[in-house]
């Protein structure tokens, strides 16, 4: 069972359209890239408005300058409304087929498709637990 500390209001009248993501590349492809941010030990570089990515960006450019990584940040700009979630889970609309379309984004050839999409989420996760390793270390 989770805590809930705190559930602020949503600003009013504010429609999410786009979101910003910092993403990092390797070998291996790419990866959402997450840190701290005080009180919580890890959280996705993610931004839903303007306002917001002025400081997910400056968190990105520390975690860059303690690995010595270049990030990239995109704009995903497709809104496709999948279904609703409430305590008994996810609840699909009607007109979803189950599968997420591709994301207008600026990612390869301008589009992201889905399992680019999947691909950057369980990245993030490792690259969470790389960065809390760096921390621990010094780094």
């Amino acid at each position: 069972m989770i805590d809930i500390l705190h559930v602020a209001p949503n600003k009013p009248g504010h429609v999410i359209d786009a979101v910003w993501v910092v993403v990092s590349r390797d070998a291996n492809g790419e990866g959402m890239c997450a840190g701290p941010m005080p009180p919580l030990p890890v959280v996705p570089y993610i931004a839903a408005d303007e306002a917001r990515l002025e400081s997910v960006v400056a968190m990105a450019a520390d975690l860059a300058r303690i690995t010595g990584q270049t990030f990239t940040l995109i704009k995903l700009s497709r809104r496709d409304v999948v279904g609703t979630i409430d305590g008994g889970g996810l609840t699909r609309h009607a007109e979803s087929d189950g599968k997420a379309s591709e994301w207008t984004c600026g990612h390869v050839a301008g589009s992201m498709c889905a399992e680019c999409y999947r691909l950057l989420a369980e990245r993030a996760n490792q690259l969470a637990r790389e960065h809390m390793e760096l921390l621990e270390r010094g780094g």
